[in-house]
């Protein structure tokens, strides 16, 4: 599922590889969602933007990204045994980093792995490389990271947004890359893996016009 200017449609691969990409009909959607949502209001803020939330399997953790003065933080609330929601909280480091910017971009189908944006390892956030990397809940709390790298990434653009299959075989990433329909486009990105725990990403393949278009607009995945 994805969006742009406003509008909401869906597409079903039918084919993929690092060169191309193929596509059922993209489809306008009409999501069905219910006329008067209700706010989880324990994990709301009136002062800050919450976006991008991501639930685990089992439906009892919800992260989600704050803009605290301009500076993306990575939060979470529980569900409660009598089914609201607690406080949000912010994730502690290695996740949060003083002045950076992060982001969960998908969860495990564990409910304690996570996965946040840009490259990091044990030393912390590195700025010339761009990527998602892992981190599992242990006892002694977050294990140091897992990075990797998108290839030849080129994002010209003020925004991004990403999203990782639950399966980490594919990242849909929406920036203003190298071959451009529209203001921002939606590309894919292929897991390749060397062995355990070390891989990257490849380079940013556009998904065509069948999904972007030359309509000045952001796309959200």
């Amino acid at each position: 599922v994805f969006t742009k200017n406003g509008e909401k449609y869906k597409w079903k691969i039918t084919k993929m590889s690092a060169s191309n990409v193929a596509f059922e009909e993209v489809k306008q959607l009409d999501l069905g969602l219910t006329k008067n949502p209700k706010k989880l209001v324990a994990a709301s803020s009136e002062k800050y933007s919450d976006l991008s939330p991501k639930i685990t399997a089992d439906g009892k953790v919800i992260y989600f990204t704050r803009d605290i003065n301009n500076i993306d933080k990575a939060m979470f609330c529980e569900k409660q045994e009598d089914g609201s929601w607690s406080e949000a909280k912010m994730l502690p480091s290695p996740i949060n980093l003083n002045g950076k910017n992060v982001s969960i971009t998908s969860v495990g189908i564990d409910g304690f792995t996570v996965y946040t944006t840009g490259y990091r390892t044990k030393h912390g956030l590195h700025d010339k490389k761009e990527g998602v990397s892992r981190t599992t809940l242990g006892p002694d709390g977050y294990e140091a990271f897992v990075p990797y790298e998108i290839k030849k990434y080129v994002n010209d653009g003020k925004y991004r947004t990403f999203f990782l299959s639950a399966d980490r075989q594919f990242l849909i990433v929406g920036i203003q890359g190298k071959v451009n329909h529209g203001q921002q486009d939606l590309y894919v990105c292929f897991l390749v893996e060397k062995k355990k725990n070390k891989g990257y990403y490849t380079e940013p393949l556009n998904l065509g016009t069948t999904v972007n278009t030359a309509e000045i607009g952001r796309a959200h995945v």
